[in-house]
C-alpha cells in the first residue's frame, strides 16, 4: 500500500481490512510528515498474520481536510504480475 501526504501538516492514515464478505478483519495507523510518502509491503500481515484470498481497505486520515493519495500495488502469485489499484472515492448520503 503506497500512501502519500499531499498536506503542509503531520497526518495520520488509518486503514482498515475487511474481507470481501465485509467482515472486520483489523486495522493498522501510519503517521505522515507533510509532503511524505511511504510504501507498506504486505501490509495485511501486519494486521493478520495470515494470507486472506478476497480483501479490501478503507482508508481515512486525521485531521479533518487532510489530503492524501492512496494506493495498493498488488503482484499476482501465479504469475508474478503487478497490477495498480488506485484509491476509490466514495461518497456517503447524509
Amino acid at each position: 500500500v503506497g500512501l502519500i501526504n499531499a498536506s503542509p501538516g503531520e497526518v495520520t492514515v488509518r486503514l482498515r481490512f475487511f474481507r470481501g464478505d465485509g467482515v472486520f478483519l483489523g486495522e493498522h495507523s501510519q503517521a505522515l510528515k507533510p509532503f511524505e510518502y511511504t510504501q507498506l509491503d504486505r501490509v495485511l500481515e501486519k494486521v493478520m498474520g495470515e494470507a486472506v484470498d478476497n480483501f479490501y481497505i478503507v482508508v481515512s486520515c486525521t485531521p479533518e481536510g487532510a489530503r492524501i493519495f492512496a494506493y495498493a500495488s498488488v503482484v499476482d502469485n501465479r504469475t508474478g504480475d503487478p497490477i495498480l489499484v488506485p484509491l476509490q472515492k466514495v461518497l456517503t448520503q447524509p
